[in-house]
């Protein structure tokens, strides 16, 4: 519950100064400034933990940037397995697999200074679940999850982006990936919520 806090806090207070610095533009009641749309695609490293241990989860987002100030695209995040369990099904290891991805809502702040801040927001689904170590067998049936569910997922994020080129943006920061609470074997209802600590690369026409 004090996570949750915490992160409403956090997006009430950046979507304070995001809406503070969209009036300071403004200085007619009638603008003729011409807008501007442009677009990024970005892999994302993200690190995690889950029952734990220490997740890797790769990402790829990209989207529509509406007058520099907003983003609007998806998102897909996948679970690396390197994660290895000997506590969830008796006499076997097992990994945990995720996969999960949504709309992307990224506000941004002062885009054109050399460093400003993004408040990326992810809405969707996704599915978790345990497949047998195949490092441990030859012969490993991952077509058939020892147990897995369907969920719902959102994450929050704040994140400093340094523009490199006009092409080019390098952004790193924190995000709470908050999920359903999972009915698996032998699982925390909350396991697969913890926060992320990321760096994206974003490529694009900014």
């Amino acid at each position: 519950m004090l996570v949750k806090y915490i992160v409403l806090t956090l997006l009430s207070l950046l979507l304070s100064q995001y809406m503070t610095a969209q009036q300071e533009e403004k200085q007619t009641l009638l603008s003729h400034k011409k807008k501007h749309n442009g677009f990024y695609i970005a892999p994302s490293m993200k690190f995690s933990a889950i029952n734990g241990q220490t997740a890797f989860i790769p990402t790829i987002k990209g989207g529509w940037i509406i007058n520099r100030s907003i983003v609007l695209g998806l998102s897909g995040s996948g679970l690396a397995p390197t994660i290895q369990h000997g506590n969830i099904v008796a006499n076997q290891n097992v990994r945990p697999l995720m996969g999960y991805g949504g709309l992307l809502i990224e506000p941004i702040i002062s885009s054109n200074r050399l460093v400003h801040i993004s408040i990326p927001l992810v809405m969707g689904g996704g599915w978790v679940g345990y497949v047998e170590d195949w490092s441990d067998q030859d012969q490993v049936d991952n077509d058939n999850p020892i147990d897995e569910q369907t969920i719902w997922v959102a994450t929050l994020g704040a994140m400093a982006e340094l523009n490199v080129t006009r092409f080019f943006r390098l952004s790193t920061g924190i995000s709470y990936r908050l999920t359903q609470e999972v009915d698996l074997i032998n699982t925390d209802p909350n396991a697969f919520q913890n926060w992320n600590y990321e760096v994206t690369f974003k490529f694009g026409r900014f």
